[in-house]
């Protein structure tokens, strides 16, 4: 592992981790990060890559987040369209300028896997395939019913309250992840609170994009998660004009697991789930 850095087009210095194989490369993986989950998370993925599966696998913060922090949190002009487009454009970039040889696999979890028109638009056949884990549209309304008290808790009470208070989102001290910029936050929730989901925010803070997916995707989905259940997957399948997209609902029992969930799917205590994700 070696740490590295991915410069975006507007001049951002994004701090990654590389992991790569002894021996020659059989794959070349970006994995992009949820929302508020910081890329040491992702180590033991990314090392597992690397050594059972022969990949080169690249792990990141967003900007102004992370190891990737310039500004304090409650400075940052960074929004989620920032970090879901420019930043995740930029590590693709990066991983095809160290391996010119090799197409690229796209990893997205969660707000990882939600723009994939972007990436197709600009990289195309350089992309192998994409493989989205927890990825949906987060529309309130399509959570469990007993999860949408806590959700519009957030959404309507305290998540605007703090943020407008402190200037930034206490995700920490809210039980929601680490602290966010007020910029992710603020868009974040007119998605979230939108039935049109981020295209609430095109053309005026999102790119118009009618690009046609021309890579696989495939989407995975668990039972017990909450926070995107299986119909918002479907959701923003749709938003994805190509025939070979699919949706897979994984169950936790099926790899002798009591609970996944949306967040842990990359922890280390879940890896016998891993290889699925490849099959």
């Amino acid at each position: 592992m070696r740490e590295v850095s991915i410069k975006t087009q507007d001049g951002w210095v994004l701090a990654g981790l590389l992991y790569e194989p002894e021996g020659p490369v059989d794959d070349v993986i970006v994995l992009n990060g949820a929302t508020g989950v910081p890329r040491n998370f992702y180590k033991s993925f990314a090392k597992w890559c690397a050594d059972d599966r022969q990949s080169a696998c690249l792990i990141y913060d967003y900007r102004d987040f992370g190891f990737s922090k310039v500004n304090a949190v409650g400075d940052s002009l960074a929004c989620m369209a920032d970090w879901a487009i420019k930043d995740q454009q930029a590590a693709i970039q990066f991983m095809l300028d160290h391996y010119p040889n090799n197409k690229v696999s796209l990893i997205g979890h969660s707000l990882g896997g939600m723009f994939l028109q972007y990436q197709s638009e600009k990289f195309g056949a350089q992309i192998k395939r994409a493989i989205t884990v927890a990825s949906g549209s987060g529309y309130w309304l399509q959570h469990p019913l007993w999860y949408i008290p806590v959700v519009s808790m957030f959404w309507w009470v305290v998540g605007p309250v703090s943020t407008k208070l402190l200037g930034y989102t206490p995700g920490r001290a809210l039980g929601f992840g680490s602290d966010l910029p007020a910029g992710v936050y603020w868009q974040w929730r007119r998605w979230c609170t939108s039935r049109r989901f981020y295209d609430v925010d095109r053309p005026n803070f999102i790119p118009v994009c009618d690009e046609k997916i021309v890579f696989p995707v495939s989407m995975f989905t668990f039972s017990d998660d909450q926070m995107i259940p299986r119909k918002a997957v479907e959701f923003l399948k749709n938003f994805y004009d190509s025939p070979d997209v699919t949706v897979t609902s994984l169950e936790p029992q099926t790899f002798g697991l009591k609970t996944i969930g949306h967040i842990h799917s990359f922890a280390k205590c879940n890896k016998a789930v891993w290889p699925a994700f490849f099959e």
